[in-house]
């Protein structure tokens, strides 16, 4: 029986062997598959953020293309109101027409205008520059409107 017993033994160690081999390999693919998960968990993470700062952006860009709207909505209205005024060839309506521009688009915007004049110097300079000239346009405008 001895005997027996040695040969089972003997023919069961390379079983064993392989079991222990086994084993090892099944350890070493579960590792490999946890390092795979986290590997998979960080890109899903990394997509979400990607994602929602997508999302972020396609809002801002909305909100920017809306504004853009507005603005040349507004610009398209004061190129018609100058094309108007530049028709009609009375000097009166032309005046006219100017202090209506000048009440609609730049006293709406006059404390903002001064608010950046106490910010930027340059800028100051610039618009005193354009406020004499327009002040120079509209007296040379009435006086000759006094001649006709």
């Amino acid at each position: 029986m001895t005997h027996r017993t040695l040969e089972i033994k003997a023919s069961s160690e390379p079983k064993e062997q392989q079991i222990e081999n086994l084993k090892e390999h099944l350890l070493d693919l579960e590792k490999m598959y946890e390092l795979q998960k986290k590997a998979t968990k960080a890109k899903t993470e990394d997509g979400e953020k990607i994602k929602a700062n997508i999302d972020e952006l396609k809002k801002l860009l909305n909100r920017e293309k809306y504004a853009t709207k507005a603005e040349e909505k507004k610009i398209s209205q004061f190129v018609n109101k100058i094309a108007e005024i530049v028709q009609n060839k009375e000097q009166k309506s032309y005046i006219d027409g100017l202090m209506k521009i000048y009440k609609m688009y730049v006293k709406e915007y006059s404390d903002e205008i001064l608010e950046k004049k106490k910010k930027d110097p340059e800028m100051i300079e610039e618009l005193n520059r354009q406020l004499i000239y327009m002040e120079k346009s509209i007296n040379s405008l009435k006086l000759a409107d006094s001649k006709n």
